[in-house]
């Protein structure tokens, strides 16, 4: 599913975040912002359906994030290896995700933990992202990302706030019983 919207994936362009701030700064933050966010929704909803429908074994999310973001590195790259420090998030994160799968065991049967895991996993890849993704722009621009941190701490808290609307339509509350 990434492939076919690698043109919102952070991956894609992790410049226009970094550097000097564009004269046209407020059409780079929709991109900023629509390109986590998007990339939030589909990355969660394949993990929140695959978590409803099948017990994963651990070191699965793992595996979904770090071949996702190598792929979507790989196809972007276009000679930027100075962004390679970026690849680290995928893992990192995936190693939390798993530990949380065999700590937490967020389920359809354990919503709660279910609800705490769409959150984290989004609110820290993407934290993790732009912390690095400003590691790498003080490196090569001498300046981090130049976005204030209402937007780069806010937009993974938007994430995890899409994790946790996608769970409630992946693991939906309990209706209540009618007196008919």
């Amino acid at each position: 599913m990434t492939f076919f919207t690698m043109f919102i994936n952070p991956f894609s362009d992790p410049t226009s975040m970094i550097g000097r701030r564009p004269s046209q700064f407020w059409l780079i933050d929709i991109y900023g912002v629509s390109s986590i966010l998007g990339t939030a929704a589909l990355t969660m909803g394949v993990i929140l359906f695959a978590l409803r429908r099948w017990k994963l074994p651990v070191g699965s999310i793992t595996l979904i994030l770090t071949v996702n973001s190598l792929l979507m590195f790989w196809l972007n790259e276009r000679g930027q290896s100075e962004y390679r420090l970026l690849l680290l998030v995928a893992p990192i994160i995936g190693l939390l995700a798993d530990a949380m799968l065999y700590f937490l065991k967020p389920s359809p049967e354990r919503p709660l933990m279910f609800r705490a895991f769409s959150f984290i996993i989004p609110f820290a890849y993407y934290l993790l992202f732009l912390g690095l993704l400003n590691q790498v722009g003080a490196e090569i621009y001498n300046q981090g990302l130049w976005w204030k941190i209402h937007m780069w701490l806010g937009v993974p808290i938007l994430a995890g706030v899409v994790g946790v609307f996608l769970s409630y339509l992946t693991v939906p509350p309990a209706l209540p019983i009618s007196d008919l």
